[in-house]
Order: C-alpha cells, then structure tokens, then sequence
C-alpha cells in the first residue's frame, strides 16, 4: 500500500458549511499526498437545494467529475427501467456509475442516505460524528444525546460500513470534551457541540486518509482503532 497512490471516491449530501470544507480540504490533501479523487458523488440534483448548489459548484471548480443523481426524484419515480429492460433501484443506479472508476475505497463524508449495496461492492467508510460507543445515527441525533445524557466526552470515527447504522468497525477515532452541565440553553449547546465537530472534522478525515495513503493504517483489515487525538488538537479541551 506504501507508495502506491490511493484512489478515494467520495460520497456526500453537499448539505451545508461542513461536506463544504471537508471537500476542500480533502482536495488540498489530495494535491499533497499520493491520493486521488476520481469522483464526488451526490444525491441530489442541481437546484434541489441551494448549499448543495455551492458545494456543486466547488467540486466543478476543482475538475473533479461530479456524479448527481437525486434520491428525492428517483423516489418519486418509483424506478427506472434501464435500456435493456431491467428495473434498476436507486443503488443499481450509483454502481453503474461506479463500477466506471478504479476504486480502492470510498468515503462518506456527511452522506445523509443509508447504503445497502454500495458498501458490498466496495470497502466504504463513513464519517461519523461521536465515538464507537457513542450515538448512532445524524449529527441532529447525535448531539440530542449527548446532550440528554449529559455524555462530556464525544468525538468523531471513521468507521467501515456495514449494514448496521455506525457499527462497523472503526479505523480511526479522535476524543474531545465538550460541556453539557452548564446553564447554558439547549439550544446553545447545541450550536456549541455542532462548532466543535466542525472545528475538528476536516483535520481528522485529512490526517486519516494521510496515514492511509502512507501505508500506516491497513483499511482493508484493522487490528484496532488508531486514536489520532494528539495529532489534531489537546484532547482535553472543552467547547465553549
């Protein structure tokens, strides 16, 4: 794997200010590291959403091909019957796009569906906001929790996909602490724990796909999580 450059295809909702940076920052990885991005996938179409629209219009900047096919309209349809007569699903659609490119993995990075076949094809992993043993599902859910549950320490992972939600086994994971006792409003912690995942994402999933691209993290087959906290930020501070 060392020396060999590593083909990441990438998969995101393009919802809003965080599948933005990641984006750019993964491409300004890219530029550094021995990785290549051959695609940007989306389910959603130009003018479904306006933030989705600027995403668009970043991953067109940056000659990236982009692969839209909107999960909204698709459903809608019901199906789609493809050129030789077969009724093809929403994910038949993404693999026949797909299976153009020369992949080694693909990333989720705020992809907001739930793969079933996808993942099967390919080794897939996502990007999830908490730890293993933390919440499952959206950052929404996430942080509803944490908070509820009055959890101080949270982080982030970037785990394999698997057919149960944020299950799969992680490679990667970074801790911090964030402040849920305080008097502060739901409401402001909220933004504050949503700051927070924000402020770190982009560093975690760029010094993930690094060591990767180095040869330091065999994605195929992990013996354990890498805790990468130390290299991003002082684990011990808290959000305000």
């Amino acid at each position: 794997m060392k020396n060999r450059v590593i083909s990441v295809g990438l998969m995101s909702s393009g919802g809003g200010e965080g599948s933005l940076r990641l984006f750019k920052s993964i491409v300004g990885l890219s530029n550094r590291q021995s990785i290549k991005i051959p695609f940007v996938f989306c389910n959603r179409d130009k003018g479904e959403y306006p933030k989705t629209d600027i995403f668009f219009s970043e991953v067109e900047k940056s000659g990236i091909p982009l692969i839209a096919i909107s999960s909204r309209k698709f459903k809608l349809s019901r199906n789609e019957i493809d050129e030789d007569g077969t009724n093809f699903g929403y994910e038949d659609r993404i693999l026949k796009q797909l299976k153009k490119f020369d992949l080694d993995l693909i990333l989720a990075v705020g992809y907001m569906l739930i793969t079933s076949k996808i993942h099967k094809k390919f080794p897939m992993f996502n990007l999830h906001p908490a730890l293993p043993w933390g919440p499952k599902g959206t950052w929404k859910n996430v942080i509803r929790e944490l908070i509820e549950q009055k959890i101080t320490e949270t982080g982030l992972m970037i785990h394999r996909v698997t057919d149960e939600l944020d299950s799969g086994t992680p490679i990667t994971i970074s801790k911090f602490n964030i402040d849920v006792n305080s008097d502060k409003s739901h409401r402001d912690m909220t933004t504050n724990i949503r700051n927070a995942i924000l402020e770190r994402e982009s560093d975690f999933v760029c010094k993930t796909l690094e060591m990767i691209s180095n040869g330091n993290i065999n994605y195929n087959n992990p013996e354990n999580s890498i805790d990468i906290s130390d290299y991003l930020f002082n684990s011990s501070s808290s959000s305000s």
